[in-house]
C-alpha cells in the first residue's frame, strides 16, 4: 500500500517535531512493507513570513483534498 500524507508543521508542533515523526513513520513503513510519501504545507507563523497570512487558499485546498481522499 502507498499513502500520501500532508504534513503541516506550524506553531507548537514545529518542523523539528514533524521531521522526527515523518522519519519514524518512514521506518515503520519500511519494516511493515508499505510506502509513505509526505507533502508539506506552511501554516501559522511560517506561512505568515512567506505569504503574509497564516493559511493560504492553496494549503486549505490541499487539506480539503486530503480529508476527502482519506474517507472510506
Amino acid at each position: 500500500m502507498n499513502y500520501k500524507i500532508l504534513v503541516l508543521p506550524g506553531d507548537g508542533i514545529g518542523p523539528e517535531v514533524v521531521r522526527e515523526g515523518t522519519q519514524l513513520l518512514s521506518q515503520v513503513a519500511r519494516l511493515h512493507g508499505f510506502q509513505v510519501e509526505f507533502e508539506e504545507g506552511l501554516v501559522g507563523g511560517a506561512s505568515i513570513d512567506v505569504h503574509g497570512k497564516p493559511l493560504t487558499d492553496q494549503v486549505l485546498s490541499r487539506i480539503t483534498r486530503s480529508v476527502r481522499s482519506g474517507r472510506s
